[in-house]
């Protein structure tokens, strides 16, 4: 007979988030760290320790979030590790950063201490870089372009977001034929009449 539980009962231990987490770290890609892997393996070993031997929740806990916050650090560190960044200001130092993060994650006996500093500098170093525009960023090799729907024009924020990051931009469906054909005056006219006045605006 079920009876639940008793005043007093110690909750039993829940691995299956950590067993869920150490699944899916399997499908973590790994290509762009050409120093390799060694923490995030040390990791994924320690939780699959935990889930056989780990005797209070508190073990299983501290086993999923070092190897949580190892997987999304490094998800952060291959967004910048070889993007070349040299042109904005301190973007140099992001680079750098990244690259000392790439050592981190490389040696099989990094401490959490230097996972979280590691974490730390590189989040202030991008931080530092502060908000900038694609056609800024692109500035000295080539252009921003955009298609642009004129009916847009009419909304402010898709026009702010026009200007702020784009330098060229094209008419989407508005140059097209049969936008531009007044086909009224072209059949009175016998030839071919385009009208321009709304591009022109």
């Amino acid at each position: 007979m079920l009876t639940g539980k008793k005043p007093g009962d110690v909750p039993g231990i829940n691995p299956y988030k950590l067993m869920s987490l150490v699944e899916s770290a399997n499908s973590v890609d790994v290509s762009a760290f050409t120093k390799g892997v060694a923490a995030f393996t040390a990791r994924v070993e320690a939780a699959k320790e935990a889930i056989d031997t780990a005797t209070t929740q508190a073990q299983i806990d501290t086993a999923y979030n070092e190897l949580n916050d190892l997987i999304n650090f490094m998800n952060v560190v291959k967004r910048y590790t070889n993007l070349d960044l040299s042109s904005l200001p301190n973007g140099e130092e992001v680079n750098k950063t990244a690259a000392a993060a790439e050592d981190v994650i490389a040696k099989a006996d990094a401490t959490s201490e230097e996972v979280k500093q590691a974490i730390e500098a590189l989040d202030a170093a991008i931080a530092a870089l502060g908000s900038y525009s694609l056609k800024e960023v692109y500035e000295d090799k080539f252009y921003i372009g955009a298609a642009v729907h004129l009916n847009g024009l009419n909304d402010e924020k898709y026009t702010k977001n026009l200007l702020t990051h784009y330098n060229s931009i094209t008419a989407e469906n508005d140059m097209k034929p049969d936008a531009l054909l007044d086909k009224a005056e072209s059949q009175a006219a016998g030839k071919v009449v385009c009208n321009f006045e709304k591009m022109d605006q």
